[in-house]
């Protein structure tokens, strides 16, 4: 049976983060095992607890509270979500079988006719640009630099792809830009100076607003036209046998 797939905001969230080539790796920390993302970087390796050798990636929100981030990392933010009704129609709808379906065959004149009992129907995804801000911290130009080329080799100017994979593990491929690049350093104390760079773009996406509505198939059988047609010409012709009859009489 056929099934709509469905994509969301965590579906573009992680979609963002792996899209920078981040990794899982399983962190020790008080005798628990956690899960955490990190970035490899080519000529930098760190030695942070718990993190050492790759540079911990963050997710957060501008609502969440303060996290004391170890440096070097990576901090990834969304921000607004703007309709974008202008670059993509947002009527219309998808429709399949429903999981529950049963196959209906029709026969017809023509062949035979093959279709389902019941169907779920979808309306299309709503159009939305997807702002996020990709982060990054460090403490000197050694680290920073590297990190930040890591960056910009998959958030490349003036547009690049962003992979999303939606409810059934499909994967989607999005346009993401205009990119623009901004210094948020800090080094009004030169020992503890913090190197910051943000890049800023927006995902051409979609999402999954409106539920799925399941309904019936209309027609589930069609009447033999060739029984009715011979019983028609059936009784004409004992009709015009009865009249001759009388007739004679």
């Amino acid at each position: 049976m056929g099934v709509i797939s469905t994509v969301g905001l965590k579906d573009f969230d992680r979609g963002m983060i792996l899209s920078l080539g981040s990794q899982l790796i399983d962190l020790q920390i008080d005798g628990d095992t956690r899960q955490a993302y990190v970035l490899k970087v080519n000529g930098l390796e760190t030695n942070l607890e718990f993190y050492a050798p790759y540079v911990p990636v963050f997710f957060t929100t501008p609502e969440d509270v303060f996290q004391p981030y170890r440096l070097p990392c990576v901090v990834i933010r969304r921000n607004d979500l703007t309709p974008a009704f202008d670059r993509s129609p947002y009527y219309g709808y998808q429709r399949t079988s429903a999981p529950t379906a049963q196959k209906v065959m029709i026969p017809t004149n023509s062949g035979m006719l093959t279709g389902y009992n019941k169907y779920v129907r979808a309306e299309l995804p709503t159009p939305f640009d997807i702002a996020y801000d990709i982060q990054m911290y460090a403490r000197t130009q050694n680290t920073a630099i590297p990190l930040l080329m890591k960056l910009l080799q998959v958030c490349r100017p003036p547009f690049f792809s962003v992979a999303v994979f939606d409810s059934v593990g499909d994967k989607r491929q999005y346009d993401a830009g205009e990119v623009s690049v901004s210094n948020g350093s800090e080094l009004s104390d030169i020992a503890d100076r913090t190197i910051s760079y943000t890049i800023s773009f927006s995902i051409r996406g979609e999402l999954d607003l409106v539920p799925q509505v399941a309904e019936n198939s209309i027609v589930t059988a069609l009447p033999n036209i060739g029984i009715q047609v011979t019983t028609i010409a059936t009784n004409v012709a004992v009709n015009a046998q009865i009249a001759a009859q009388h007739k004679d009489c």
